[in-house]
């Protein structure tokens, strides 16, 4: 049974990929700063200021270490950037580098580093290839862009099997931020429903279980990975199209207030070209009316 170590296990994606991944038949071990693990699976509990990764890779020798952990907050990353470059960036390095003085035990480990859409800011055109311009447009977003260029140095220089998946706007149950869960909580608890910028504002959404179904994918293939991969289903979406899903699963006929204001680090457009993804037999299990059902079933029940 291959072994697998999901860095930051008890986290969104974390927590669902261990569940996806033990139900393939992996052995998986878990690590995190909780003391310990939501799930019934072998864990690791580090410090997340001063992590020891070695200790940890001296018990496990796995054929894939998945890093899901770091901060994911793009306001959060204006107010504490140094936080954030230590969550993002600098913790991949200690990662990288507990593997590379591992030695031959982890030659043919993969390591896939879950970064993010946000380090192409707003792209030129669309949908985004994997060798678009890198234009972050936050900390969060150049944090990761850094992160990844420490994936790609241990690569080159120590051969290490590094890439970094770079997740579109991913969501399901037990997300409590970012869109869903905004404007879910408000048709739920307030008169109207307050969004900023305009609804015209774009992403390309893709359910958890196709994230993890994904990576499943890569993991499981015989194929060199190549350095970054675009994780989402290629499919561009307004934001106004969430929040009529959303009312509709709610049966809601809140008044909807558009602030036709962007927050600050927020890009305008997106689509990711899923190409790279396709070619490891990547296809879209999970409809967003489907997604949307599912998640306000969710919600309904955290929030009794």
């Amino acid at each position: 049974m291959e072994k697998i170590l999901i860095i930051g296990s008890n986290g969104f994606i974390g927590s669902h990929l261990s569940a996806y991944l033990k139900e393939k038949g992996f052995d998986i071990y878990g690590c995190g700063t909780a003391a310990e693990s939501l799930l019934n699976i072998k864990y690791f509990q580090v410090d997340s200021l001063n992590p020891d990764y070695s200790q940890i890779l001296k018990q496990v020798e796995c054929s894939a270490i998945i890093n899901c952990s770091g901060a994911a907050n793009v306001p959060d990353s204006f107010k504490t950037p140094e936080s954030d470059f230590i969550l993002n960036t600098a913790n991949v390095m200690k990662q990288l580098e507990a593997m590379r003085k591992a030695g031959s035990a982890f030659s043919d480990c993969t390591y896939l580093n879950i970064s993010s859409a946000a380090v192409y800011g707003n792209p030129a055109e669309l949908p985004i290839k994997e060798d678009a311009k890198l234009s972050p447009v936050s900390p969060y977003g150049f944090h990761k862009l850094c992160a990844e260029a420490i994936c790609n140095e241990y690569r080159t220089l120590f051969n290490i099997n590094a890439s970094s998946l770079r997740v579109f706007s991913a969501y399901g149950s037990g997300l409590r931020k970012q869109i869903f869960y905004d404007i879910a909580r408000k048709a739920l608890h307030d008169s109207e429903i307050h969004v900023f910028g305009t609804g015209n504002e774009t992403r390309d959404y893709i359910h958890i279980k196709d994230v993890c179904h994904a990576i499943y994918l890569l993991i499981s293939s015989k194929k060199t990975l190549p350095p970054e991969i675009n994780i989402a289903n290629g499919v561009q979406i307004s934001v106004k199209t969430i929040v009529n899903e959303i009312k509709e699963a709610l049966n809601c006929n809140k008044k909807i207030v558009f602030s036709e204001h962007n927050r600050t680090g927020d890009p305008l457009y997106w689509q990711a070209d899923i190409t790279v993804l396709q070619q490891f037999g990547y296809k879209q299990t999970v409809s967003l009316k489907d997604g949307v059902k599912e998640y306000i079933e969710w919600l309904k029940k955290a929030e009794k």
